[in-house]
């Protein structure tokens, strides 16, 4: 009988995950966290982080189907992907989620027509930091034309409700989120004139995983986030979108090698 241990194997210590989302939610207390489900979507993952309270962010209906399976509540779900397929809004509508971001014109006429009503989140580009693990340039839109699509949402009867952005993933450097946190003010008394009050700034992802260096504490982000928050023209909701933060350092991948050879003089 095979007796030999089946690779490739990734074993999560969920104690590690645990200790990273106490980690994240108490440098960024300011902040409600919104797991990335699509980080690492094991359901004793996302069963951990649910029992500590954590929320969601979601990038598709399966992940929305995973969480459920789990008893995560869809008022706990924001869906944040920007473009998404029209059945996905509205599996997601259907379920209770009513938390929707969009960066085009395209996305408000899905979004008004499959789930009517909701609250909706216009994703600003960031994109002026490289991060260790580029991500940006494909999502966004500059600060004029955020205004414009959050009239376009109202206009076709969804809730303007917010700014988001993303830096990029494993982004090592703080600083990153100074000139975007600027753009969402600008944006927020934009619409303040204009006679709409938002309620929510999405500060994405990107926070950093231990590789092989140790990156700057959660502190230092904290410091320039906070600043940022203080330089908005009202207060209003923060949401994280975490997702290699909390997962990356709690896994341990085993892998078996099968055989070697030499190439070119090199084993």
């Amino acid at each position: 009988m095979d007796t030999e241990r089946r690779t490739p194997e990734l074993v999560m210590d969920l104690d590690v995950v645990e200790e990273a989302y106490w980690r994240i939610s108490s440098a960024l207390p300011m902040a409600t966290v919104h797991y990335a489900t699509k980080c690492n979507p094991h359901p004793a993952v996302l069963t951990r982080l649910h029992k500590l309270g954590s929320s969601f962010e979601i990038a598709s209906a399966l992940e929305l189907e995973t969480l459920q399976r789990v008893g995560v509540h869809a008022t706990q779900v924001l869906f944040s992907n920007p473009v998404k397929p029209v059945r996905h809004i509205a599996f997601a509508h259907k379920a209770g989620v009513r938390l929707f971001t969009f960066d085009s014109l395209d996305e408000v006429a899905k979004l008004a027509s499959a789930a009517p009503g909701s609250a909706v989140v216009v994703r600003l580009a960031a994109h002026q930091t490289r991060s260790d693990v580029p991500s940006e340039g494909k999502f966004g839109v500059d600060p004029d034309s955020a205004v414009g699509l959050l009239l376009a949402a109202r206009d076709h009867g969804l809730v303007p409700y917010g700014v988001a952005f993303h830096v990029g993933s494993q982004m090592l450097s703080p600083v990153a989120w100074r000139t975007p946190l600027s753009m969402v003010a600008y944006v927020m008394k934009r619409m303040w004139s204009l006679g709409v009050t938002l309620r929510m700034v999405d500060l994405g992802g990107g926070f950093p995983a231990r590789y092989g260096a140790e990156p700057l504490p959660l502190s230092d982000y904290a410091a320039v986030i906070e600043a940022g928050l203080a330089g908005l023209p009202y207060p209003v909701d923060t949401v994280v979108e975490p997702g290699r933060a909390v997962v990356a350092e709690a896994g341990t991948l085993t892998a078996t090698v099968i055989g070697t050879a030499v190439r070119s003089g090199d084993r």
